[in-house]
């Protein structure tokens, strides 16, 4: 976990937060701290007092029908090589790399449409 080739985090993108706080504490007993208001606001899911995922609200250009769903970030040691290596073996890349505050991510999907994400954590 959290080394190059593995799974790193989880994130729920959703169309509630406040609904999907009450639903995950409820069943897994999940703290949520949550950061920023409105639209930009991010919760971070915690289990004793440390993170082990988030959750956002929908972007404004998901399309509307698009249901809440969980996402997966693979990790990597450079953004730019493991992005070649996706394409060569017929992966897609649908949002080229952002930085974020904790690092680098880019939305990409195996070869039959699978998507999650890489992620290039800071030094």
């Amino acid at each position: 976990m959290n080394e190059a080739g593995t799974w790193g985090w989880s994130e729920l993108m959703c169309d509630d937060p406040e609904k999907e706080k009450a639903f995950y504490s409820a069943v897994f007993d999940w703290g949520a701290v949550t950061n920023g208001e409105g639209a930009g606001a991010y919760t971070e899911w915690q289990v004793g007092g440390r993170s082990i995922g988030g959750m956002m609200q929908k972007p404004a250009e998901m399309p509307s029908d698009f249901p809440s769903s969980w996402v997966v970030y693979i990790m990597v040691d450079d953004i730019e090589e493991g992005l070649k290596k996706l394409e060569s073996l017929g992966g897609t890349v649908y949002r080229p790399p952002m930085e974020v505050e904790p690092g680098i991510f880019a939305v990409v999907a195996d070869p039959v449409g699978a998507a999650f994400n890489l992620f290039q954590p800071k030094p």
